[in-house]
């Protein structure tokens, strides 16, 4: 059958979605953190394969990721 939670998972839930609501907003801002260090590194390995291929500029190099 169907999922259906009880009333007091329910009410325990809504209590809790405000302290939810923060841990997730401190999950994403690290997930922006570290996706900004990929992204330099990506960055990174653009920059030595133009070095490689100079003929290709970062726009056609972007586009096959």
């Amino acid at each position: 059958g169907e999922y259906k939670p009880s009333h007091r998972n329910r009410a325990r839930r809504t209590r809790n979605r405000e302290e939810l609501e923060q841990e997730q907003g401190k999950a994403t801002m690290a997930e922006l953190e570290l996706g900004g260090i990929m992204a330099a590194r990506r960055e990174e390995e653009f920059e030595e394969k133009n070095e490689k291929r100079p003929q290709l500029n970062n726009r056609t190099c972007g586009l096959q990721y």
